[in-house]
């Protein structure tokens, strides 16, 4: 289940999304693996980094309506019981 959602995200072409800052989205899928590390510091920063691409104060990119609903699912994934 977790690889077939990391490989969706793998399959989107994110240089040609924006972030909140209208910047290339590239980093999103790294960012959105590094949120399912072992390691709290790194859990830590990846959802800090991914906050600011996808929040901004008076913009939101092109990129944030496709990251949501896999940030959602891969929250939903690593939460269920047997993980």
């Amino acid at each position: 289940m977790l690889e077939d959602v990391m490989k969706q995200i793998e399959a989107i072409d994110w240089t040609k999304l924006e972030s909140s800052s209208g910047r290339s989205a590239e980093r999103i899928p790294k960012i959105l693996q590094q949120i399912l590390s072992d390691d709290g510091r790194t859990r830590r920063d990846a959802r800090l980094e991914l906050w600011r691409i996808l929040n901004g104060e008076y913009y939101v990119g092109t990129a944030s309506p496709i990251a949501i609903p896999f940030l959602v699912e891969l929250l939903m994934i690593i939460m269920t019981p047997e993980n």
